[in-house]
């Protein structure tokens, strides 16, 4: 196993590039209410099929909204939806 030795200068550089990288992290959250997900991707979140989920739009249990041909989720939508009916 090949030894690296930092000088204590780049050993600081690096360090502040963690600890930018560490703030960026922390300040973003991949589930955020404003995420919005398609047909596909909720299916493969909620473990259901397309049909399953067509049947949840046709029965007002799951909010969406349709842009042409394209249907939309909010993450928030989902949850709401989850926290109503529970995993599928």
């Amino acid at each position: 196993m090949k030894q690296y030795i930092l000088e204590a200068e780049e050993f600081e550089r690096l360090m502040k590039k963690l600890e930018v990288i560490e703030e960026k992290l922390n300040n973003t959250s991949p589930m955020d209410e404003e995420i919005w997900f398609v047909n596909e991707q909720v299916c493969n979140y909620l473990q259901i099929c397309k049909r399953t989920l067509q049947s949840y739009r046709d029965d007002d249990l799951i909010e969406y909204r349709q842009i042409g041909a394209k249907i939309w989720y909010k993450f928030k939508w989902i949850m709401e939806f989850l926290e109503r009916h529970g995993k599928p």
